[in-house]
């Protein structure tokens, strides 16, 4: 927050090696053949917001 108070600014980052690691493996039922799920992390994701109040 500015010392007026009339603006504020926020940013934020995931993942920001940009790492592909595995987070969760899933294997599904019989009904569907048994096959295997693999979830990794999200791609590198960042930004920003400005508040201004006037």
């Amino acid at each position: 927050m500015s010392p007026s108070n009339k603006w504020q600014l926020r940013a934020f980052a995931k993942n920001v090696a940009d790492n592909d690691d595995i987070i969760r493996i899933t294997q599904e039922g019989p009904l569907v053949g048994r096959f295997r799920s693999i979830y990794t992390l999200e791609p590198r994701t960042y930004g920003a917001e400005v508040e201004i109040r006037f």
